[in-house]
């Protein structure tokens, strides 16, 4: 062995040089990250994308480019949930018990609806015209029994269907320019869309996709509320024409979000759920309420104000949520250092 062998094997291997453009463009799509994600894993996901890096490679590759920008915006979307896994855990697990009572009040609504009308032969050839939601409403309705039935996957697979039949619904109203009609029901969009992901998130995770207990017993009490209310409109004749009225929806709203605040883990499912209450406010009553009383239509901007109406309140709840979650925090902090000190 020559003199220069033991030399060689006690030398440690020096890391291949990086192109500095390419460490700046990695940089780049890192900081497209949210912060506090940044600030757990930033600088492992750099030094990760920097040592496998090939030789002379000098700007990142499209797939990198394509799978860092996916993984960027599922993180903001996550965010959405929570800072943490542990909180979207909690946001996810709430939303999988709110979601489907939130969804069991139209869809029975619909249902009932065509069920009335088939007892009128008159009215028959008219169930789509009442209500253009019909037919996804009702697969829906069968996907929430198949849910509490236990068939997850089924469960999911037609919440997909009729999250579809709903979409090839708004684009014949949009086409026909039914846009007062479009304005009423497209806020139910985002829910039922956020209620497929959030089941196929659960089955993801291998959790029960639905706490089936409490379920069953929220959708008992939502399903005798509104039979209760409406009592009224099937004596009158007027099912079809009647809507709870702003104060009925007002006072619901103030306890649900005041019973979510107080709950710490169903808490962080609060600014989803209020976004998408935004949307279904602003869509039936218009911004400052002016579509409480039949009006003579729609305008299309409408609908870019209320997007925006819905992105606002869901990170300003967001932020409060946030807010609340760290005092709460902070309380706990200070309460453990003061029994540690006086023991």
């Amino acid at each position: 062995m020559s003199a220069a062998g033991p030399q060689g094997a006690g030398r440690a291997v020096e890391p291949l040089p990086v192109a500095p453009v390419l460490a700046r463009d990695y940089s780049r799509l890192v900081r497209l990250f949210p912060f506090a994600y940044r600030r757990e894993h930033g600088a492992e996901m750099l030094g990760h994308l920097l040592d496998g890096a090939r030789p002379g490679q000098s700007r990142p590759t499209s797939a990198e480019r394509r799978d860092l920008l996916r993984a960027a915006a599922r993180e903001w979307l996550s965010l959405l949930l929570g800072a943490t896994p542990a909180l979207r855990r909690d946001a996810v697990a709430a939303l999988a018990v709110i979601l489907p009572v939130l969804l069991v009040v139209p869809a029975t609504k619909s249902v009932a609806l065509a069920v009335w009308m088939t007892t009128y032969p008159e009215a028959r050839g008219h169930l789509l015209a009442s209500d253009p939601l019909l037919v996804s409403w009702g697969v829906w309705f069968v996907a929430l029994v198949v849910l509490l039935c236990g068939a997850d996957r089924a469960a999911r697979l037609l919440g997909i269907v009729a999250t579809l039949l709903t979409g090839v619904s708004f684009g014949l109203l949009a086409w026909q320019g039914d846009l007062l009609v479009l304005s009423y029901a497209v806020g139910w969009l985002p829910a039922q869309v956020l209620l497929v992901v959030v089941l196929g998130e659960r089955a993801r995770a291998g959790d029960v996709t639905v706490p089936r207990r409490r379920l069953v017993g929220l959708c008992a009490v939502a399903a005798a509320g509104w039979g209760i209310l409406l009592v009224g409109p099937f004596q009158n004749g007027s099912f079809g024409r009647w809507h709870p009225g702003t104060g009925v929806l007002a006072v619901l709203g103030i306890v649900a979000v005041l019973a979510l605040l107080l709950h710490a883990r169903a808490r962080h499912a609060l600014p989803l759920l209020l976004g998408v209450g935004a949307g279904l406010w602003v869509g039936r009553y218009g911004v400052f309420g002016s579509r409480e009383r039949p009006f003579y239509g729609v305008e299309p901007q409408e609908f870019a104000v209320l997007a925006v109406v819905v992105v606002a309140v869901t990170l300003t709840a967001r932020w409060v949520v946030d807010r609340i979650g760290d005092q709460a925090a902070d309380r706990r902090k200070r309460s453990t250092g003061d029994d540690l000190t006086t023991a």
